[in-house]
């Protein structure tokens, strides 16, 4: 009978312990979990701003594209990207400000 008292007295002693190390090996994984849902938040954050930038760009390339088809955009870009001008038209080209550049 004494042998059965220390099993009930060895059990009872390792109870606290066990359950100790339970509650340890539950705050970590909740802590770790709560980490990973805030990580996955700022991702989604992140990703909400890429699209509106993205948004925006698709949105001016539609207007340019709406633009293109007009005769002041064609002109526009024989004059800036192509160097052209108009008949008669006199260019004056500033060399100061290139040297600023």
């Amino acid at each position: 009978m004494a042998k059965r008292r220390k099993k009930r007295k060895r059990s009872i002693r390792l109870f606290p312990l066990a359950l100790l190390v339970l509650l340890a090996y539950g705050s970590f994984f909740l802590f770790k979990s709560y980490r990973i849902k805030e990580a996955k938040k700022a991702q989604v954050e992140d990703n909400k701003k890429t699209i509106e930038a993205l948004e925006e760009d698709i949105k001016s390339l539609e207007e340019e594209i709406d633009k293109s088809d007009s005769i002041e955009y064609a002109e526009e870009v024989a004059r800036d990207d192509l160097g052209m001008v108009k008949p008669k038209e006199v260019v004056f080209i500033d060399k100061n400000k290139k040297a600023k550049e």
